[in-house]
């Protein structure tokens, strides 16, 4: 062995017995000169009457097995128990642990096989060290270091078992609830995020964030408390002691009794309240009169856990929507959503978007990269994973989905969009493709069309026919945004929201239709489902309605604080007309879309009613916006009642579609 190597090997070890304290272990010690029992111990570390003792050893090339490295610990495991007995910083420990701890070896099936024998010896690789020191970073060493010992199948003694007063309600035919409250500190004992050996610890971490336990640590310091239940799922049934009740008016359906948490550090998966519990970590408050609400379900499968997680997490604002549907795709992949995220995964594994989506569990998001969330609530909302996409007839099925296998289906719509997206990459120019196209903005453009050009085909397009639409969308692109500081305008004024968006697809689709000069592509995207200055009359009774009633407008003295005193006067003049024929007309009838627009445009009045509009997915993105969809509309309004040519009927509908979504029926 080379001077060089045995320095390697020193410098593992004491990252070793570092990693340990940095964990949360206890009278950590080791080195060349720790001998205990006649023989050298490279790390040990303890916790309550455990002591880990650590021999460290990584590969200085091919190691086909580490079989001999095992029995020789083995054989030496009762030799350094004695020895550390008789030293006094370690008398109190009475249960041994040893391990073997790896850096750059590959085990066998066949180690694993003799470690498991009895007197068992730990392998573990210098990866889990790292893994479990970035839990403590971030949750707390208490809290890490209890999630190691469960990985490596130490059982608590049984007076530190958790046991709290509980009540059981059965929730199903084989499910059963217990709502209870603890100390927080008796929960971080057994409670996990995710089993890092499962694999899903990536799914579940990225949840933690340090600034958010911050935050919550600082709110329980200045007298904060949570209401609200954590909610945790055992791994293994717990011991529940039902308790005689003496009240006759006690629920039959209500047990009151003992609960006791099973033998394990790692008992409960932490379904919903992660930054709760860990807040409580050992850099967080001791608190000893704060308890925590906790609501638990007996064992459930692993698929009904992915469920619970995603759905409590979806409305969480939060979590991010990328991991969210990130998540979807791992642990549901058989449901709708689940699809459409594996159809994006696919997207981002083959040109022309290879690597250009960010998916949370595949690491940080990088500069440049394409929202997850995004293009799966364009596919979501397009439809192009069900058998007829959103504006397919009853009769038009999407070649896509229909009559497809389930588990087929997000690669070969993944597949199809691809080829049209790199018809686009092809076509055009590099500051198109990046300026436009691959913006979040420019992809949802491009799925449209690409819907449409579906809908008129009636199957997967040839490559002929791609080259023909896409030819005529990039033409039209090229003339809403000739130059890339007109693309930079373009993008930032015109393709920011959803609603934005849809204005546009609106737009660029009836310039398509022009160009190609076919009446009958993008039709139905085009058309009215009732006719336009119904639709219109609709609108403007339902505005004024919504408006009217967000402001508190029920009398005319309302109307007065609420609008200009000329408004206010020809609405008094019209209420003294409508009340010769209808004396329980409302208010709101009688004003006009003009009206509504510029009471909507004071000041006073814009400071309530704009968050209704201004949603940044579902609505306008901004006031601007809001200002100039009532603009257009109001012209479209003043023009359908003289007779008048529509200038842009197709934004005008747009702008309807959005408003008429945020105000609904």
């Amino acid at each position: 062995m080379t001077g060089r190597t045995v320095e390697a090997g020193r410098l593992f070890e004491n990252e070793v017995r570092q990693g340990l304290k940095r964990i949360g272990f206890k009278d950590v010690a080791g080195g060349p000169d720790f001998k205990v029992g006649g023989h050298q111990v490279d790390a040990c570390g303890g916790w309550d009457d455990i002591l880990l003792v650590a021999e460290c050893t990584q590969s200085s090339g091919d190691v086909a097995s580490i079989h001999d490295l095992i029995s020789e610990v083995r054989g030496k495991q009762s030799a350094i128990k004695q020895g550390f007995r008789k030293l006094e910083r370690y008398e109190t420990y009475r249960r041994f642990q040893f391990a073997i701890i790896t850096q750059s070896i590959r085990y066998t099936e066949g180690d694993r096989t003799l470690a498991s024998q009895k007197p068992p010896v730990h392998l573990i690789d210098s990866q889990v060290v790292n893994y479990y020191q970035r839990l403590a970073s971030t949750i707390g060493p208490r809290g890490a270091l209890f999630n190691f010992l469960g990985e490596l199948q130490i059982e608590p003694r049984d007076f530190d078992l958790p046991r709290v007063p509980a009540l059981r309600v059965q929730l199903g035919r084989d499910l059963s609830g217990y709502l209870f409250w603890c100390d927080p500190q008796e929960l971080l004992k057994v409670a996990y995020v995710a089993r890092r050996e499962s694999g899903r610890e990536k799914y579940y971490q990225r949840m933690l964030t340090p600034q958010r336990l911050s935050k919550i640590r600082d709110f329980i310091q200045k007298g904060g408390i949570f209401p609200n239940n954590v909610i945790i799922a055992f791994d293994h049934r717990p011991r529940f002691r039902s308790k005689p009740t003496y009240e006759d008016t006690w629920p039959s359906w209500l047990e009151f009794g003992e609960l006791v948490f099973p033998a394990s550090y790692r008992s409960c998966w932490i379904v919903d309240g992660q930054h709760r519990l860990y807040a409580f970590g050992d850099s967080g408050p001791s608190l000893k009169y704060q308890k925590l609400a906790v609501f638990a379900f007996d064992p459930i499968r692993e698929h009904r856990q992915a469920k619970f997680f995603i759905e409590i997490n979806r409305e969480q604002k939060s979590v991010s929507p990328d991991l969210i549907w990130d998540l979807e795709g791992e642990m549901s992949a058989d449901t709708p959503r689940g699809r459409i995220a594996n159809c994006v995964k696919k997207l981002n594994s083959i040109s022309p978007l290879k690597g250009m989506i960010y998916q949370p569990l595949s690491g940080e998001r990088k500069r440049g990269q394409l929202k997850m969330s995004g293009i799966c609530q364009d596919l979501e909302e397009i439809g192009f994973l069900k058998d007829r996409t959103r504006f397919m007839t009853q009769a038009q099925k999407n070649p896509l989905a229909y009559r497809v296998r389930l588990d087929d289906i997000p690669d070969k719509a993944a597949a199809a969009i691809a080829d049209f997206l790199e018809e686009l990459y092809r076509h055009s120019t590099p500051a198109m493709w990046a300026g436009i196209i691959l913006r979040p903005g420019g992809i949802t453009l491009a799925l449209n069309v690409y819907e449409q050009i579906l809908i008129r085909g009636g199957q997967t397009p040839t490559r002929q026919q791609l080259e023909k639409y896409s030819a005529a969308f990039l033409e039209i692109i090229n003339d809403l945004a000739p130059n890339q500081s007109e693309m930079r305008k373009f993008v930032r004024t015109q393709l920011t929201s959803y609603a934005q968006r849809r204005q546009v697809s609106a737009e660029v689709l009836g310039r398509m239709q022009e160009r190609l000069g076919d009446p009958e592509f993008a039709k139905i995207r085009a058309a009215a489902t009732e006719p336009f200055a119904q639709r219109l009359t609709k609108f403007e009774r339902r505005l004024a309605e919504a408006v009217t009633q967000h402001l508190g407008i029920v009398r005319i003295e309302d109307l007065k604080h609420k609008a200009t005193e000329e408004i206010y006067k020809r609405v008094t003049d019209r209420i003294e007309q409508e009340k010769i024929s209808r004396p329980d007309f409302a208010l709101h009838e009688t004003l006009t879309l003009g009206e509504v627009k510029e009471i909507t445009e004071r000041r006073d009045n814009a400071a309530r009613l704009m968050p209704l509009f201004t949603d940044p997915v579902n609505g306008f993105g901004d006031e601007q916006a809001v200002l100039a969809a009532l603009s257009g509309i109001t012209r479209a309004r003043n023009a359908v009642a003289h007779g008048r040519r529509i200038g842009n009927r197709r934004l005008v509908t747009a702008y309807l579609e959005t408003f008429e979504s945020l105000l609904g029926p």
